[in-house]
């Protein structure tokens, strides 16, 4: 017996999909930088708003080895960064950045857990 509450599991992942193409489409034309990295520093999402000031594509910036190397240089920067990720307290902090130019920006990231668990950063030039 149903009360008209159960759902098929194609309505389900229709709607998940529909989801994930809503966060996708907000990620990609947000007037902001978004990027996602994992505790080991693996980017998961780089949008382009992120290429635009930075520089990298997200071709280059997941093909690379350490993509925060490229960003921040500096290992004590880079400690930082991670911090922030794995905290994700939503607080904003100013970074100095590397843009692929070569090129300083100053910047201010924030980061965020999701529901998921899964951390995002946020960020825009100073």
């Amino acid at each position: 017996m149903t009360d008209g509450r159960d759902r098929s599991t194609q309505e389900l992942l229709e709607e998940l999909r529909d989801s994930e193409e809503r966060f996708r489409l907000i990620c990609e034309n947000a007037p902001v930088m978004i990027d996602q990295f994992d505790a080991e520093g693996r980017c998961k999402l780089w949008n382009r708003r992120c290429e635009k000031f930075l520089g990298y594509t997200k071709e280059e910036i997941e093909q690379s080895v350490d993509p925060l190397a490229l960003c921040y240089p500096e290992i004590i920067e880079r400690d930082r960064v991670l911090d922030a990720i794995r905290r994700a307290d939503g607080t904003y902090r100013e970074y100095r950045v590397r843009a692929k130019s070569g090129e300083e920006r100053i910047q201010m990231w924030a980061d965020f857990r999701l529901p998921n668990g899964e951390k995002i950063s946020v960020g825009h030039d100073v």
